[in-house]
């Protein structure tokens, strides 16, 4: 959801945690299927924050395109989604992969799209590169929550015109969140 001031709300966090634990093993059905990052769609049960960036990334291309990047019926048929826009991950861009207990070598090979094909045009360059950085296959090689908020995307102001445009008449105010006027975690 997003309101007319270009707010994101996000919901559903059932099985949230204030922090993760690296040695201890978690559940895989966690994140609804459309959001779910493909480490858990390929059977880890050892994950950290990486997942919710993956998670943000499919809202953030979503609020883009105006429908869901990966509409998956299924878990396979998600990670074949995925596939078929980010291309097969091979071991050489993932090493982690053939570790996982759902990967199979034979998945079918399909090539990497570009963002714009995957999007579609019309969004601001920025844009694209802010939410390349969310849907990489790798986690940890994610960008981090801080660091999406420092993106160029999100500087000099927002550019959430291209977004809300469509769906609501209400003119978004020229409001500024360079990185100097955000602080994480801090209440007010």
């Amino acid at each position: 959801l997003i309101d007319q001031h270009g707010v994101v709300k996000l919901c559903d966090f059932g099985l949230a945690r204030g922090e993760a634990n690296p040695n201890r093993d978690l559940t895989r059905e966690v994140v609804t299927l459309w959001y779910r990052a493909p480490c858990l769609l390929l059977g880890a049960r050892q994950y950290s924050f990486g997942i919710d960036m993956w998670s943000v990334g499919c809202i953030f291309g979503e609020l883009l395109k105006r429908e869901p990047l990966f509409p998956g019926d299924c878990e396979i048929d998600q990670l074949f989604k995925i596939f078929s826009a980010l291309g097969t991950p091979t071991s050489q861009e993932w090493p982690e992969i053939t570790c996982f207990p759902e990967y199979q070598p034979a998945f079918p090979a399909f090539r990497r799209q570009t963002l714009q094909q995957v999007v579609g045009l019309g969004v601001p360059a920025t844009a694209f590169d802010l939410l390349g950085a969310m849907v990489i296959y790798v986690p940890a090689a994610r960008i981090t929550a801080a660091n999406a908020l420092e993106h160029a995307y999100f500087c000099p102001s927002p550019h959430l015109s291209h977004i809300v445009a469509r769906a609501s008449p209400v003119e978004l105010p020229a409001t500024s969140m360079c990185p100097a006027t955000v602080e994480i975690g801090k209440q007010g």
